[in-house]
């Protein structure tokens, strides 16, 4: 019997493991489903809000800024890193793909760059006049800024610029390298390749040049009008080889234009939001994929495969707006979240697959590949527990169970050798008797 308790003992060791091997492996999953979707709120002052954010590519990094104050987070958790006032209030941000770097201009015309590692300045440049625009090469080596009649263009080792330009406007991007910067003044477009300061063509459009999309490997680029109009680019040509015309519902009015430009790492694709919907575009294609009628704020994966949208639906004066995901597919939302006012801006760590959104008081970080936040985890963890109790009390019934009925065999089997000792013991008693009858005889 002894022997058969230590077998079931061992099978109960067995399942213990079992146990928590399952609960270690539910609990990883659980931080993995959780890494990503959180809030951070600033409502300490109802005067201060929001002006600015900006994210790695590698979502390592968000830069935020909020009134005077520049925020640095890590994805993994919404209490910033660190925080450093400047010496105005923070209009722009930008931020290198690793994270590495982070550019930031103020009202006080004066910008800086940041490392991340570090909450001081490495440097600061005082311009004299308001920066109209500023933006920092993916690579984190070049800083591009534009001032009323001015671009410069810095590197990261110092305050010095490389070099200057004049020029009226502040439309402007800028390749991974640097290698390719596009800006616009009025209808004209002015082309800069490897980092000269003259321009290596232009080209006059239509009308008014509203925004630029620079693809990250310096190939190709975008621009639309105010008119609705979306031009492709090849860097080396002087002209577009491919144009759209948005539809507008109504063609007429003064409040339909383009809003945002996105385009993917390699050119191939580009989302448009507008304050009629969102469009997606092939470089191959000589219509639009598919639009959506939501949709102003818009950014595409480095891949082309993904789309994340902001914007509000029919009601636009509500003081929340949504937030969708598409695959380059099709317009059918994979999902779509409410988000609690409206969105300043939307930022897509497309090579993670993370958005930053950022309104007056809010900034959230949705996990795009699951964007829940906070509630639904812990029904997810509480679920997962649930789950593993019953495993556990299942495999505690089934030992238990096992052990009382091995118990009762064994106590059965012994009563049943008991009353067989008995009989033996006087079939034993009868033999004897027999025997010393037979010797008297």
């Amino acid at each position: 019997m002894r022997g058969k308790i230590k077998k079931v003992k061992r099978y109960l060791l067995i399942i213990s493991l079992a146990g928590i091997t399952i609960s270690s492996t539910m609990l990883t999953i659980f931080i993995n489903l959780n890494s990503g979707s959180w809030k951070y709120q600033y409502n300490s002052n109802p005067d201060i809000s929001m002006t600015s954010c900006a994210i790695s590519d590698n979502a390592d990094y968000i830069a935020v800024g909020r009134d005077e104050n520049l925020l640095l987070f890590k994805s993994s958790d919404s209490t910033p890193i660190w925080t450093y006032q400047m010496n105005d209030e923070i209009f722009s941000i930008d931020i290198s793909a690793d994270g590495k770097y982070i550019v930031v201009g103020t009202d006080n015309k004066t910008f800086s760059l940041f490392e991340s590692s570090n909450p001081n300045p490495l440097w600061d440049y005082y311009t004299g006049l308001s920066i109209s625009n500023l933006a920092i090469s993916s690579d984190g080596n070049y800083i591009l800024i534009s001032l009323p009649g001015v671009l410069f263009l810095f590197s990261k080792i110092d305050n010095v610029p490389l070099w200057n330009y004049s020029i009226v406007g502040s439309n402007f991007d800028i390749s991974y390298d640097a290698n390719l910067i596009v800006s616009a003044y009025d209808n004209v477009i002015l082309v800069f390749r490897n980092l000269n300061s003259t321009p290596n063509w232009q080209y006059n459009a239509t009308s008014t040049i509203k925004k630029i999309v620079v693809s990250s490997n310096g190939e190709f680029f975008s621009s639309s009008d105010e008119d609705g109009r979306i031009y492709f680019f090849n860097k080396t040509g002087n002209a577009p080889f491919k144009y759209y015309d948005i539809e507008w519902d109504d063609p007429y009015s003064n409040n339909s234009f383009i809003t945002s430009l996105s385009i993917s790492e390699n050119g191939d694709y580009l989302v448009a939001g507008t304050t009629e919907g969102t469009h997606l575009y092939e470089k191959s294609s000589h219509t639009e994929l598919w639009n959506y009628p939501f949709g102003s704020k818009a950014a595409i994966s480095n891949n082309g495969q993904r789309i994340i949208v902001g914007g509000s639906e029919y009601d636009t004066e509500s003081n929340f707006e949504y937030l969708w995901c598409f695959n380059k597919e099709n317009n059918n939302p994979i999902w779509q979240i409410k988000i609690e006012s409206s969105i300043k801006s939307l930022e897509y760590a497309s090579d993670a697959d993370y958005t930053a959104v950022l309104t007056n008081f809010f900034l959230f970080l949705f996990n795009s590949r699951d964007p829940s936040i906070d509630e639904l985890y812990k029904y997810k963890m509480i679920g997962s527990f649930i789950l593993l109790g019953v495993f556990l009390g299942i495999g505690g019934i089934y030992g238990v169970s096992s052990l009382i009925v091995i118990v009762r065999k064994d106590l059965q089997t012994s009563k049943k050798e008991k009353e067989m000792l008995k009989i033996t013991d006087k079939l034993d008693e009868k033999y004897t008797e027999w025997k010393e009858k037979e010797k008297k005889d």
